[in-house]
């Protein structure tokens, strides 16, 4: 049986200057990362950092991350972390002011780093909305000294006017080419009027929020000095900074090539910004010399008294069950602490010993795109499986190998990080049933894992795009082009705005006839194959084969894919006439109207019931 959590021995997710914890804001429990200097001297001086909303967050998370260690080789502490409803944080009633919320949780965190480290400045550091947040709660907040503000939303109701064509444009164009028509808005019981962007909500109480907000029109917040970095092209901040000025603020501003791209970049294909970086170290490094050192240690800083904050968090479960509440805790997989990850467990004893492992979303961290891993994690837990959703290596706060680079979505070593993350479920929680799971890149790492010979009795793949070799391209085509792009371009030959586009030259034509030729090597490669199965032969990278192996040993096989994904075509092509033969034991489901991540709520909530009914399917 497996053992209650609170007869577990306690195990602190902490690695040398950096430390996990959960605080309180208000009745809420918020996650966070502090940063301890890694210098014997400490400034009296620490720093908060403010993230931005939704898809930005995920974007900018290894800059921020990287912000927060240098100022640590500064001697000053930093704190970033989660608001309520956001990352590894609570769930918040879903009907709230997140404004209001989230500025209180910027106060918490202020109050929370002065505590634990016992810095008399604060500085708080925002990015885009976290910069409005930071601002707000500096209004209110006369332990803040001063305010980083990058790219900062100045103007509540010129955001909102972004949000909406983000989401107009994620509910159109090749979603409509996809399924003939757009994609219905769905709207969540819970939150009537919201706005829903990529998978991240803002309340209505939040919309009327923001619209009422402009910086500019705000009294001046009482901090010395400011620091206003803002977009090189399109600059957004400059007259509010000047505001400040003429209110007497002593404030510096700067204008950043590169930043705001971060932001709308996805964390696969973008880059830290040296030239940010650049420029918070310096601001930064003023401060810390400016401030008198003081005599407490690294170490002294670690184990300070900190009554409020736990090492776990405890989430009360919504139901008649009194024995439904889950808990999670910060783990690290291995002892040099450089794979990281979330456990979500039941908080009593179970009879099975049933563990989910879910893998990374391509650079996404552990929480998942638009948070999905979380609410994956929660709700399994609650039916009393034991979940680890964790970083592979390079990846969100994963530590980056030698001579690798960051967020890299095939690393050499993802099967070594699987492994090590088996054995911890094994050893620790003595997990002995245990299932791999995971989207697009996630997904690809699952079966890999399994078929190298990773025990696991389901594997769980929605929206994979690669089942053999995720870098077999051509001249910088994907996998996903060379099966989608025939029919686009079957569709487009009558086009006059197609054709306008080749006279223009916007088109890449070298592109066609490639595409064409790889799709027919695909074709030929499945044909090769399934003669050769016919045959008796065994040839590499059969993935027919390798599924049927998988289910001849037990192992159930459940692929979903949204409606149009050229993942299900790929397996379809690779593995053949074999498909049909597999039987039970390998499934395929499709969801309509859902993207490659499922960030719209109907087909989320579709897929998300489809893999809880496979993943108990076997248990009735």
């Amino acid at each position: 049986m497996m053992a209650a959590t609170e007869h577990r021995p306690l195990h602190v997710a902490r690695r040398p200057h950096a430390d996990t914890l959960y605080f309180e804001s208000r009745r809420n429990r918020l996650f966070g990362w502090l940063h301890l200097p890694t210098v014997a001297a400490r400034a009296n001086v620490a720093l908060v950092i403010c993230n931005p909303f939704g898809s930005e967050a995920i974007s900018a998370h290894r800059t921020l991350r990287t912000v927060a260690e240098a100022a640590a080789a500064l001697g000053i502490p930093a704190l970033r972390f989660d608001y309520g409803g956001t990352g590894n944080s609570a769930d918040i009633d879903p009907s709230a002011d997140q404004i209001a919320l989230w500025s209180e949780d910027v106060v918490a965190a202020v109050r929370t780093v002065r505590r634990r480290t016992g810095a008399a400045d604060v500085c708080v550091l925002g990015v885009r909305l976290g910069a409005m947040l930071a601002v707000l709660a500096a209004s209110r907040c006369r332990e803040i000294g001063s305010i980083m503000a990058l790219a900062p939303v100045v103007d509540g109701c010129r955001y909102l006017r972004e949000l909406h064509m983000i989401r107009a444009a994620g509910s159109s164009g090749s979603d409509a080419n996809v399924f003939g028509k757009a994609p219905p808005p769905g709207e969540d019981p819970a939150r009537p009027g919201a706005l829903d962007v990529g998978g991240y909500s803002l309340s209505a109480a939040t919309l009327e929020t923001l619209a009422r907000i402009d910086l500019s029109a705000l009294e001046t917040p009482a901090v010395r000095e400011a620091l206003v970095i803002d977009d090189h092209i399109v600059p957004v901040a400059r007259a509010w900074t000047d505001s400040l000025s003429l209110r007497g603020m002593l404030v510096r501003y700067e204008r950043v090539a590169g930043f705001v791209d971060v932001l709308m970049t996805a964390p696969h294909v973008s880059h830290v910004p040296t030239s940010l970086i650049a420029v918070v170290r310096d601001s930064l490094a003023r401060r810390a010399t400016l401030a008198p050192p003081t005599a407490m240690s690294a170490a002294d800083v670690a184990d300070a008294p900190a009554s409020a904050d736990t090492r776990t968090l405890d989430l009360t479960c919504v139901t008649d069950d009194p024995a439904g509440g889950i808990v999670e805790r910060p783990v690290f997989l291995d002892e040099a602490a450089e794979l990281f990850g979330i456990v979500t467990e039941p908080a009593h004893a179970r009879s099975a010993r049933r563990g989910v492992m879910l893998l990374s979303i391509g650079a996404d961290h552990h929480i998942g795109a638009g948070r999905l891993y979380v609410e994956l994690a929660r709700r399994w837990a609650r039916q009393g499986l034991l979940v680890l959703r964790f970083d592979l290596g390079g990846i969100g706060e994963s530590i980056t190998r030698p001579a690798r680079s960051d967020d890299d979505l095939v690393p050499e070593e993802a099967l070594d990080d699987i492994r090590k993350a088996c054995k911890f479920l094994q050893t620790r929680y003595r997990i002995d049933d245990l299932t791999l799971a995971g989207v697009c890149s996630g997904a690809y790492h699952a079966l890999r894992a399994v078929v190298a010979g990773i025990p696991a009795q389901r594997i769980l793949l929605v929206n994979p795009e690669n089942y053999l070799s995720p870098r077999d391209t051509a001249k910088g085509l994907e996998i996903a082009e060379i099966i989608r792009n025939p029919r686009i371009y079957r569709r487009k030959i009558f086009s006059v705005t197609a054709w306008m586009r080749v006279l223009r030259g916007e088109v890449k034509l070298w592109r066609i006839p490639v595409v064409y030729w790889r799709r027919a090597q695909l074709a030929l490669d499945g044909f090769v194959h399934d003669l050769a199965r016919r045959t008796g032969l065994r040839l590499r990278d059969d993935l027919a084969r390798e599924l049927h192996d998988l289910t001849a040993h037990g192992v159930r096989i459940v692929f979903l894919f949204a409606r149009g994904e050229p993942g299900l075509e790929l397996l379809r092509v690779q593995a053949g006439s074999a498909l049909s033969s597999l039987g039970d034991r390998c499934r395929i489901h499709t969801v309509d109207l859902g993207d490659h991540t499922f960030s719209r709520l109907g087909p989320r909530l579709a897929m998300a019931n489809l893999l809880t009914e496979e993943l108990f399917a076997d248990q009735a």
